[in-house]
């Protein structure tokens, strides 16, 4: 199982070695990551691929209600064990 900056550093290398797969990935995330990670993206998630240039990077803040909230015994075992928890929900990037 990776976790999700294992994720993300796996289709941001392969982004940058395949202009089309870049392309892919900007058109349809949601579409990419699941053919990627073999697995079903929720209907409710949103995903937004965004492009940083010489002059303009992007700092990517948790969600207000991720911070404002104690993570439980059992959340905090699911993070050390490769998950993401976001806003109380548990999301798993799976690697085939």
């Amino acid at each position: 199982m990776s976790t999700r900056k294992e994720a993300e550093e796996k289709l941001a290398i392969k982004a940058l070695q395949d202009p089309s797969f870049r392309e892919k990935l900007k058109a349809n995330p949601k579409a990419v990551i699941a053919e990627e990670f073999d697995t079903q993206v929720p209907d409710d998630l949103t995903i937004e691929v965004v492009e940083e240039t010489a002059t303009k990077m992007y700092l990517v803040l948790p969600a207000a209600e991720a911070v404002e909230e104690e993570l439980s015994e059992e959340q905090l075992e699911a993070v050390a064990g490769g998950a993401a928890i976001f806003g109380g929900r548990r999301w798993y990037f799976v690697t085939r």
